[in-house]
C-alpha cells in the first residue's frame, strides 16, 4: 500500500461565508441596509440551502474598500 504525501496535495479552504448581520456590524450598519444592498446588487450573496442569505467574506472587504 502506498502512503499519501500530504504536503504535496493543495486543499483549498471553502469561503467564509458571512449572516448580513455579521457583515452589518463590520461595516457599522443597519442589517436592513445589507439586505438593501443585496437586493439592489451593490453586494453579491448567495443562498443557503435553507433560503437565508449569506455574503462572501471577499466581497464584504471588497465593499469595505470601496
Amino acid at each position: 500500500m502506498e502512503r499519501t504525501d500530504y504536503k504535496e496535495a493543495v486543499v483549498e479552504q471553502p469561503p467564509r461565508l458571512l449572516r448580513l448581520a455579521q457583515v452589518a456590524q463590520m461595516l457599522q450598519v443597519h442589517p436592513k441596509t445589507v439586505y438593501y444592498w443585496v437586493r439592489t446588487g451593490r453586494l453579491n450573496a448567495l443562498t443557503s440551502p435553507g433560503g437565508l442569505l449569506r455574503v462572501r467574506a471577499e466581497d464584504a472587504r471588497a465593499l469595505c474598500q470601496s
